[in-house]
């Protein structure tokens, strides 16, 4: 048993903030035993989490209390912590963000109780760069991060340079080739046809409501067969997880809108063409977002379509900023997402989830985000099967069969619970493979606790 429980209670812990507002709140602490805290730390954090690696950041943070606390007592601590402002809230299909407050005790000889609760935020600009705000504090960090890295350069500069001469020597011509390729197939051979063409949109970074316009001119110097003239707006969540031979990109559409300028048909030659751009933006249009491996992308793409011949396209990156927000007429958004069911045939692999979590061995905060995110789902699993656990490291509060398993694709220890009434594998069993949900993690014997499915 913890030998304290933490929970945090926020003040109207439903509404949505605007980004950069101060959350208030109280760390409420119960005491199951005599305790010396070394220190009692919140934290206002903001994470992604979904598909791709999931980052953090901290916003602002404090130390409420140091010293003991007696058995059987509660102890409520109060805070005001800043909020970001930026990035906001967004829960999409393969990207979701998200602002929290933690809490945190700092305990000797024991593993420290946390626990989180995460609030709703909306954010009425977006910065330049789109990077998300961190604590200053960190900055120390980046600091000692950049001389050694500074060091390191210095150390390995020679070898580096002779590297670089032959990446040079190899890599130059290879560019200049697909250079002139590119250039070839998408500038040389459409204009041949369609003559110079003038085409400008703006703004190019906009608020949700606003609208896009532009202007696209050109005179063939000969007749011009077309299959039509499109103006395409797409929006995208680009994640990547893993790293290195294990690194994949993961791309979902929001968006998709086309808007016919012209259809097939021929165009005159020596005759100037134009056609004017008025595209409105969603007012739900979710913002760009950017972070180190995921992304909410915009893009504008206007394109000739000619029949047989390279098209002539032109391709936009746009920024897309935050609506004005108020709270007296518009939705919040919701302060978790809906519960997803994620069936044998989802794209969705344990094998990434469990790559997440073993490389969040020493960061338990990062861990808890991922175990939240995907608790409740089932997936396909591939595991051996080691033998059955000893009641004393089982979990707690399920009846039925507890498994020790390790996980095929990475170093996971896993506790797997076949329910009363359902026949467990015999043990040892290699390469075990079936349909089991993620239900927590437990702290105490480092298992990621999954229910199989039963009658398999």
């Amino acid at each position: 048993m913890a030998k304290c429980q933490l929970t945090i209670e926020l003040d109207q812990p439903e509404r949505t903030r605007i980004a950069g507002e101060p959350i208030k709140g109280t760390v409420v602490v119960r005491a199951e035993q005599a305790v010396n805290c070394k220190g009692l730390d919140v934290a206002c954090i903001w994470a992604t989490h979904g598909r791709g690696n999931v980052q953090r950041g901290e916003i602002d943070g404090k130390t409420l209390f140091s010293g003991s606390w007696d058995p059987g007592l509660e102890y409520r601590y109060p805070f005001e912590l800043n909020t970001a402002a930026w990035p906001p809230t967004y829960y999409g299909t393969f990207l979701n963000v998200s602002q929290l407050v933690e809490a945190r005790a700092k305990l000797p000889w024991s593993s420290d109780p946390q626990t989180s609760i995460e609030f709703p935020v909306v954010a009425t600009a977006a910065p330049e760069d789109l990077a998300p705000i961190v604590n200053k504090r960190a900055g120390s960090t980046s600091i000692i991060g950049w001389i050694v890295g500074v060091i390191l350069l210095i150390v390995f500069i020679i070898p580096l340079i002779m590297l670089l001469g032959v990446l040079v020597l190899v890599l130059v011509p290879i560019g200049l080739i697909g250079g002139g390729l590119f250039w070839f197939f998408r500038v040389f051979l459409p204009g041949r046809v369609t003559g110079p063409v003038e085409c400008d949109i703006q703004p190019l970074r906009a608020a949700a409501r606003e609208s896009l316009q532009g202007v696209l001119k050109f005179t063939p110097p000969r007749d011009l067969k077309i299959n039509g003239i499109q103006w395409k707006v797409t929006a995208k969540e680009q994640c990547v997880s893993g790293s290195g031979s294990n690194r994949s990109t993961h791309t979902h559409k929001l968006l998709e809108t086309v808007h016919r300028l012209a259809e097939a048909g021929t165009l005159p030659g020596g005759l100037p063409q134009s056609f004017n751009v008025d595209f409105p933006l969603p007012a739900n249009a979710p913002p760009s977002l950017k972070f180190t491996d995921n992304e909410l992308i915009w893009e504008g793409e206007m394109r000739i379509d000619i029949p047989n011949w390279p098209d002539w396209v032109k391709v936009f990156k746009l920024t897309i900023t935050p609506a004005a927000f108020s709270t007296a007429t518009d939705e919040p958004p919701p302060l978790k997402p809906a519960a997803v069911a994620v069936s044998s045939e989802s794209d969705l692999s344990f094998d990434e989830v469990a790559q997440q979590i073993a490389m969040s061995e020493d960061d338990p905060a990062r861990r808890k985000l991922i175990i939240d995110a995907v608790a409740g789902q089932a997936f396909v699993l591939r595991a051996d099967l080691d033998g059955r656990l000893d009641p004393d490291e089982a979990p707690n509060g399920d009846a039925g069969t507890w498994l020790l398993a390790r996980h095929r694709g990475a170093d996971l220890t896993l506790a797997l619970l076949w329910p009363d009434g359902s026949a467990a594998p015999r043990t040892p069993a290699f390469s075990w493979q079936g349909v089991a949900t993620v239900a927590g993690y437990d702290e105490a014997n480092g298992y990621v606790v999954m229910h199989a499915a039963a009658g398999q």
